[in-house]
């Protein structure tokens, strides 16, 4: 019990280092969650419980800043409540979203983890940790986290047989990298995604480095908030 407060603590911490607004604001939600027809849940960082804390890099690197700080309501109503009273009388500026219609059960991989092991695959990213119902609702609907494979260095040798298979995002690690893989055009585009912020909530000081190359973010990349470039195969200059 201690250990799951400390770790209530330390999240309740980052929220603040992240997001002074975002934390005050779930300050306030704790006082007045009565006010609401339903579940208003604090923000989406707060609700995810790893199951490997090494695994919060992939979990990071899909859902970007914005969304991690992010509310999430049952209920579009309370989401507009919540809104305005931060607004009005809290003077907060914070994000909301609601939790989409579809059951859980509706979010389910284009391919099953049994037809995709032998690439390297190990577990699609949804299931390297826990959220409430609501919350893995929203993350299956809006960043298809039931859907994006993580694989492993062997994962790199199968390149070409994973785009016939159109599988054109991943996540693989090789020397403590996360690799983001786009497939634009004919060039093969590898993206390694810097992504510590749930790290932290384990590690104060992370283990693993990154040697990267940081380039501009293209705009249809928004969702990611650390990128850089990784040239590889053909060679596609910077």
């Amino acid at each position: 019990m201690m250990r799951l407060q400390d770790v209530s603590n330390q999240r309740m911490e980052l929220l603040r280092r992240r997001s002074r607004e975002a934390y005050e604001a779930t300050l306030w939600l704790r006082q007045n969650e009565g006010r609401f027809k339903g579940k208003v849940y604090a923000p989406i960082m707060t609700q995810i419980d790893l199951l490997e804390p090494s695994d919060a890099k992939y979990v990071e690197a899909q859902i970007p800043t914005n969304d991690l700080v992010a509310f999430v309501a049952e209920r579009q109503d309370d989401l507009n409540a919540f809104l305005t009273a931060m607004r009005d009388t809290c003077n907060l500026s914070v994000n909301g979203v609601v939790m989409p219609s579809e059951s859980l059960d509706a979010f389910q991989p284009r391919r099953p983890l049994s037809q995709i092991s032998q690439y390297g695959f190990r577990a699609y990213v949804q299931s390297l940790f826990t959220a409430p119902d609501g919350v893995m609702r929203y993350l299956c609907k809006r960043y298809r986290v039931h859907d994006i494979p993580v694989g492993s260095a062997a994962t790199e040798d199968c390149l070409s047989q994973l785009r016939t298979l159109g599988i054109n995002r991943f996540f693989t690690e090789e020397n403590l990298s996360i690799m983001v893989i786009v497939v634009r055009r004919c060039n093969d585009f590898f993206f390694i995604v810097s992504a510590d912020t749930l790290m932290d909530i384990f590690f104060h000081q992370p283990a693993w480095k990154q040697r990267m190359v940081t380039v501009e973010v293209p705009n249809h990349f928004s969702t990611v908030e650390k990128m850089s470039i990784f040239l590889h195969g053909q060679g596609v200059g910077v």
